[in-house]
């Protein structure tokens, strides 16, 4: 009769792997720097009303009108409720990535957008950060990576779209984005990257205020305004109403 091949006994990994399948309960695993990149700064905007604007541009004949719709706007005006917080606070030193959410407070809800037709839209992004006692700098500017969170439909085109943080401070950071779109879509949020060489002077957490280099033409204010915005124009002199909807 052939002897029985003896078990044999594999030792675990790690000490606490013989405690069974729910070890994991008992430990925190903790990321270690040298084996990949630390954490991105995040920062998340929620909102729950799309804001609407519509208005004549000014100086241009034959007259031409302006149809916004926003998931972000600082000022309020259009009645999006989407905003930035007044003041927030990271070190850029800690990281070497930024990363900016726009998301609906319901989760469950999606943003579609139903151009006209044969109807070019506009898609323009102007969000960033300035240090509340930033002295005089320039940017240094790199390419994001963008995209639509659990999209249908066709993409829109992204035509520019740029990354900036202060070269000799920590006291900017800045996302500009633009794209075109000609035929509905929908998507759950919009995320935007921004990454960057390693940074090793101004170390410290600061505290940030909203940031932008633009305001959209129907909202009521003289100086940069941060947004999230889609528009068309139109010859019509007749308000169309919102074509971005929350449902």
């Amino acid at each position: 009769m052939p002897k029985r091949a003896k078990a044999k006994r594999v030792e675990p990994d790690r000490p606490l792997d013989s405690l069974g399948s729910n070890s994991y309960l008992h430990v925190k695993r903790i990321p270690n720097a040298l084996f990949g990149p630390a954490p991105s700064i995040v920062e998340t905007v929620f909102y729950s009303k799309v804001g609407h604007t519509f208005g004549q541009v000014a100086f241009v004949q034959p007259a031409r009108y302006i149809v916004q719709d926003f998931l972000l706007d600082q000022t309020g005006a259009s009645g999006a409720d989407g905003k930035m917080a007044t003041t927030t606070q990271f070190d850029l030193t800690t990281t070497t990535s930024y990363r900016f959410n726009v998301f609906p407070k319901d989760r469950s809800k999606r943003i579609k957008v139903v151009p006209p037709q044969s109807t070019q839209v506009f898609m323009g992004l102007d969000i960033g950060r300035k240090y509340v006692s930033a002295t005089g700098d320039f940017m240094d500017i790199f390419s994001p990576n963008s995209f639509f969170t659990n999209l249908q439909g066709a993409a829109p085109t992204f035509t520019y779209a740029r990354f900036g943080i202060g070269h000799n401070t920590n006291h900017w950071v800045q996302f500009f984005i633009e794209a075109d779109l000609a035929s509905a879509f929908s998507f759950l949020g919009f995320t935007t990257i921004g990454a960057y060489p390693t940074r090793t002077f101004d170390p410290g957490p600061k505290s940030y205020h909203p940031y932008s280099t633009s305001v959209p033409f129907n909202l009521p204010s003289q100086t940069s305004v941060p947004y999230l915005m889609f528009s068309y124009q139109t010859a019509s002199p007749t308000d169309p109403g919102p074509f971005v909807f929350l449902g």
